[in-house]
């Protein structure tokens, strides 16, 4: 286990003011979000093509056997669909950039074999904690717990009847006494909040706090920089994911939880993976055989795409991995409506 639980959610009334507040403001939004940082995905790159201009490969799981061509880092780590982000996206791009913005000279640290010093180790963390708290992973808990949410709430209600009856007599104009005005009762009871939740706020809240729990509950813990022997590394657009060492499935969504990992890891360049431990900061070296663990992790966890460096020989270790195509495995409800969302805005672009 590693170092405990996260730290406890904030009150709901600070989540609510922290709502208001942001409400309250005026700010860009940013409609195309990265998920995994160009500034990350940038150590994967390699010179393609006359001009030599740095692209990756991005690997489709979906559709594993397509001929791979590379990519500019502007058409790779996004989120799948627009505004993934869609309330106040703008002020939450600018949480991310405070640590993104001084990758240059953190990435530097790590080659130079300095990067175990505090103020780096730190930093190093707060990447873990982004790409942790930024995440579709994120995406697939917070819509898990609202559905457990609504179903606690009309467990509670349902023992006050009375109640009931008097919001959907005195707000809603219905007669009560029945299952069904009941429930638009407790709809009305929830309206507030479902105003937050539809507009995407409570999202964008709870992403942030998440953020910050993790980077929170990181400080306590030790991070080996590994080094792969041979091979490199590759890295999937879930890229910090809890693992346990022999355990093939990777991520809080494949049921590896905080309570069960021995790992949190980070693939930050072909040849430099961030492994957080309840142990001490160092610079480690993997095996052959730590190397495939490592990267088949990132197969297995990943959404629907895994980058690597154009040259790097990957491509069959990929496809060679045995994992569900992202239209049959645990992502599956998420990834059409991905489809269904990418085909309505590429028609709407067609259109204008």
């Amino acid at each position: 286990m590693l170092g405990g639980p996260l730290p406890p959610m904030p009150a709901p009334g600070v989540v609510w003011r922290r709502m208001r507040r942001l409400t309250a403001r005026a700010t860009l939004d940013v409609h195309t979000q990265h998920l995994v940082s160009g500034v990350l995905l940038g150590q994967f790159t390699a010179p393609i093509g006359q001009r030599g201009a740095p692209q990756v490969y991005s690997l489709s799981l979906e559709h594993p056997h397509a001929k791979l061509t590379g990519r500019g880092l502007e058409r790779c780590g996004s989120a799948p669909v627009e505004d993934f982000v869609r309330f106040q996206s703008g002020s939450l791009e600018k949480v991310w950039a405070r640590v993104e913005n001084n990758a240059d000279t953190e990435f530097s640290a790590v080659r130079d074999g300095t990067a175990v010093q505090p103020g780096h180790l730190d930093w190093l963390r707060d990447l873990i904690a982004i790409h942790h708290a930024r995440s579709i992973q994120y995406y697939s808990v917070f819509e898990d717990s609202l559905q457990n949410a609504r179903q606690v709430a009309l467990r509670f209600w349902q023992h006050y009847p009375g109640v009931l009856d008097a919001i959907a007599a005195s707000r809603l104009s219905l007669p009560g006494g029945d299952a069904a005005s009941r429930e638009r009762a407790v709809q009305e009871l929830q309206r507030p909040l479902s105003k937050q939740i539809v507009d995407g706020a409570l999202f964008r809240v709870l992403m942030e706090y998440r953020y910050r729990r993790t980077r929170h509950w990181l400080r306590g813990l030790g991070v080996e920089i590994l080094t792969p022997s041979h091979g490199e590394f590759v890295v999937g657009d879930i890229p910090a994911l809890t693992v346990r060492k022999g355990m093939p499935n990777a991520g809080v969504s494949a049921g590896i939880g905080y309570a069960f990992a021995d790992a949190v890891i980070l693939p930050i360049a072909p040849d430099f993976l961030l492994r957080v431990v309840d142990g001490p900061s160092r610079y480690a070296q993997a095996d052959g055989e730590e190397v495939a663990e490592l990267n088949a992790w990132q197969v297995r966890g990943a959404f629907s795409h895994v980058y690597l460096r154009p040259g790097s020989g990957l491509e069959e270790f990929i496809r060679s991995v045995d994992r569900p195509r992202p239209s049959e495995g645990v992502y599956r409800d998420f990834y059409q409506l991905c489809e269904t969302l990418s085909r309505r805005q590429n028609g709407n672009r067609k259109a204008d």
